[in-house]
C-alpha cells in the first residue's frame, strides 16, 4: 500500500506545483487558495496527509478499497498536470 500512496502524494504534489505555474486556473476553489501559494500549498499538503490516514484506516479491513481510493487520488493528480500544463497558459 506505501508505493501507492507515495505515488498518489508525488500526483497531487505535481498537480499543486503545476497550479502554482498557470496564469490563470479554472476551478475557482483552486483559484481563490492559489492566491496566497503557501495556503494554497498547505491546503493541499493537509489533504494528502488526511487521504493517506484514511487510506491507512481502511487498510485494515478492506486493502482494496483503500489501493483503490489512492490510485483514484493519484489519477486525479495526473488529471490536474495535464489540465494545468495542455490547457491553461503558463507564467512567462
Amino acid at each position: 500500500m506505501w508505493s501507492v500512496a507515495a505515488v498518489f502524494a508525488v500526483a497531487q504534489l505535481a498537480d499543486v506545483l503545476t497550479g502554482l505555474r498557470v496564469t490563470r486556473e479554472l476551478n475557482p476553489i483552486v483559484a481563490a487558495l492559489m492566491a496566497q501559494p503557501i495556503v494554497g500549498l498547505a491546503a493541499k499538503m493537509g489533504l494528502i496527509v488526511f487521504v493517506i490516514a484514511v487510506a491507512v484506516i481502511c487498510d485494515r479491513r478492506r486493502p482494496a478499497l483503500a489501493r483503490g481510493l489512492l490510485a483514484f487520488g493519484a489519477l486525479a493528480g495526473l488529471a490536474g498536470v495535464v489540465t494545468n500544463t495542455h490547457l491553461t497558459p503558463f507564467v512567462s
